[in-house]
């Protein structure tokens, strides 16, 4: 079954995995943006380590198992 956004002949959506796997992809280039931040100028620490609060929402988990 595809679905598909706005109409049956809208976009069809990619499946679950690639969604996943794309995410995974974009957090990995975020954390190595994060990592190269914070190796150029340490006091920014504060504001890099509010961006992880975000990641470690227990939804979040839940929603990584539950995709395993």
């Amino acid at each position: 079954m595809d679905v598909r956004l706005d109409n049956k002949n809208g976009t069809p959506v990619a499946p679950l995995a690639e969604i996943l796997s794309d995410l995974g992809r974009q957090l990995q280039h975020k954390q190595d943006a994060w990592r190269q931040r914070l190796r150029e100028d340490p006091r920014q620490f504060g504001a890099v380590e509010v961006l992880t609060e975000v990641g470690q929402s227990q939804a979040l988990e839940d929603a990584c198992k539950k995709s395993r």
